[in-house]
């Protein structure tokens, strides 16, 4: 949250100092590999607005976070480490957009396909539907969302934010459902 806060202000080597930490606490996280591609493709479009102290800091910095890899090269490394985990992917496919509109294609593909991640659940399914629905995976994911709502609607079935709510039956007795007053005075009969 901290980087989130810096990056909106730009705010250099506060948000150095927020990825370091939050390296320092979960590595394999999906958000901080996110934030990383974020952070190195900042650091390519200003580096010749940095003062010479600030890029002393990032040139001494830098290759803990992210070596010598570019921006592109970090999000393609966060799919590629973590291929089972929708989470990942889907923060390697929101970059790979974010560096490249014309991936757009690719990056939908990479997400929507929910046999390839047989242990997500459906909360990063939401993720992923926010995604698409938001234009955060381009025009492509746009188009590819209601495909995707219905799958994820077979794959969780009683879950209304999917598209998976399925019909509710009239409440009678007989499935523990409160009566109406209609029902109630026909039973005591």
């Amino acid at each position: 949250m901290a980087f989130e806060i810096y990056y909106r202000k730009g705010r250099i080597l506060l948000m150095l100092r927020a990825l370091k930490r939050a390296l320092a606490l979960a590595p394999d996280s999906a958000r901080l590999a996110a934030q990383l591609v974020r952070f190195r493709r900042l650091l390519d479009e200003r580096q010749a607005q940095l003062s010479e102290p600030v890029r002393a800091v990032l040139a001494e910095a830098a290759p803990a976070l992210f070596g010598d890899l570019s921006a592109q090269q970090l999000a393609d490394r966060t799919v590629a480490q973590q291929p089972e985990s929708l989470e990942h992917v889907l923060q390697g496919a929101r970059m790979m957009f974010f560096l490249d509109k014309s991936r757009d294609a690719e990056a939908v593909k990479l997400v929507s396909d929910l046999a390839a991640f047989p242990s997500c659940t459906w909360q990063t399914c939401r993720d992923v539907l926010t995604a698409m629905l938001d234009g955060e995976l381009g025009p492509a994911g746009e188009a590819a969302a209601a495909a995707f709502r219905a799958a994820c609607a077979v794959r969780f079935p009683y879950c209304a934010v999917l598209g998976g709510a399925l019909p509710r039956a009239e409440p009678t007795a007989e499935n523990n459902g409160p009566l109406t007053a209609k029902q109630a005075g026909s039973e005591h009969k």
